[in-house]
């Protein structure tokens, strides 16, 4: 920790001493420097985010279907009943006619 506080203040002394010019241009380094680390950054956050939704995705698609007619119903939608089992939506055979 104080090895870089006494970087920053270096950089400070040397930037006091230098012209107009080279001080601007020594700014402008430092800055697209910066926008460069906080544009790898993000991009790392960004492409991890994406593995991880990519992840589940997949994840979601190894689960065990249930085919009623040309309808799929993934077991993970499907409701569970007080009884611990899965209850799933009801089908036309078991509704009552109102």
């Amino acid at each position: 920790m104080a090895a870089l506080v006494a970087v920053a203040c270096l950089v400070m002394v040397v930037r006091l001493a230098l012209g107009e010019r080279r001080r601007a241009q020594l700014d402008r380094v430092f800055s697209e420097s910066r926008r460069k680390l906080v544009r790898l950054y993000r991009r790392q956050a960004t492409r991890k985010e994406a593995r991880k939704a990519t992840q589940e995705i997949l994840q979601r698609l190894r689960q065990p279907v249930e085919r009623q007619g040309n309808v799929i119903t993934p077991e993970a939608f499907k409701r569970r009943d007080t009884s611990g089992g899965r209850a799933g939506r009801s089908s036309p055979e078991t509704d009552e006619e109102v």
